[in-house]
């Protein structure tokens, strides 16, 4: 028998205030988080003064992500969700004056983002593999801007972005189990059904990407055993949760966003360590 999940992540991203930021959105309120730290975290002078201003961008961007997905209509020119025409508005001036804030790299990787899921939304019907453009907006993208709003870019910031991706893919493909009928309406391709019973083992060989990828940046920066001890917590706490998976793709999706989200939360506090 099923229950209605009681953590804390679930709490928050599911209170009024979580709603109205959209926080309870399959795209967790820490999905984007988490990979900007450590675009920022991994920078050697990072500035981190910028740090609170730069999670407060990338939540307004989140905001207003999800504000113009409710704006679009569906096949049957109806809207997805009540949508705001207001509530975008006021989400693109915050995450402007935001990016304006951090800089003009992150104004124009802002400006960047934007149009990328502007052409997006026009070929969205055209690809099923849309958690895999979620790889980019939130996996990709935030930890550029990471990197870009702690005021010292390095060219090894290429590994965590990497890292970045797949494992905003990995979770995505929880995700996309839980909107099958949702996907199907919208005449999108339906990578679960595509993959089939392959569904977990590809979304676990894009989480062992983004180790691998991690790992990776720990050997180009040099890090210390801490930081390979992170990475082996932030495993253990992953393949604990696909150890914990209900069958119901519901209970999998909130199981595996909850553990991603500690987890990211360890590899931010392992970047310290490099």
């Amino acid at each position: 028998m099923e229950t209605t999940p009681t953590h804390f992540w679930h709490r928050m991203t599911h209170s009024a205030l979580g709603k109205t930021l959209k926080l309870e959105r399959s795209t967790m309120l820490t999905l984007p988080i988490w990979p900007l730290l450590w675009g920022f975290i991994s920078a050697e002078e990072a500035q981190y003064m910028y740090m609170l201003p730069a999670i407060l961008f990338i939540l307004t961007l989140r905001w207003f992500f999800y504000n113009v997905i409710d704006l679009m209509p569906t096949d049957d020119t109806t809207m997805r969700t009540h949508g705001s025409t207001f509530s975008a508005i006021v989400s693109f001036i915050i995450t402007l004056g935001l990016a304006y804030y951090l800089g003009g790299v992150v104004l124009f990787l802002c400006l960047l983002w934007m149009v990328t899921f502007g052409i997006y939304q026009i070929i969205y019907s055209d690809t099923w593999w849309p958690h895999v453009s979620h790889g980019i907006f939130f996996g990709v993208f935030p930890v550029l801007i990471g990197n870009a709003s702690a005021q010292d870019m390095s060219f090894a910031i290429i590994w965590p972005m990497i890292a970045g991706f797949f494992w905003v893919t990995s979770i995505e493909m929880m995700r996309a189990g839980t909107a099958l009928d949702d996907d199907k309406h919208e005449h999108l391709g339906v990578v679960n059904d595509i993959l089939g019973k392959w569904k977990i083992s590809y979304s676990s060989l894009c989480f062992a990407c983004a180790l691998a990828f991690l790992v990776i940046a720990g050997l180009f920066a040099h890090a210390e055993g801490y930081y390979y001890v992170g990475l082996m917590i932030t495993q253990a706490l992953m393949m604990t949760s696909l150890r914990k998976m209900d069958t119901s793709p519901e209970a999998a999706a909130v199981c595996f966003y909850t553990y991603s989200a500690y987890a990211g939360l360890v590899v931010s506090l392992t970047f310290l360590a490099l």
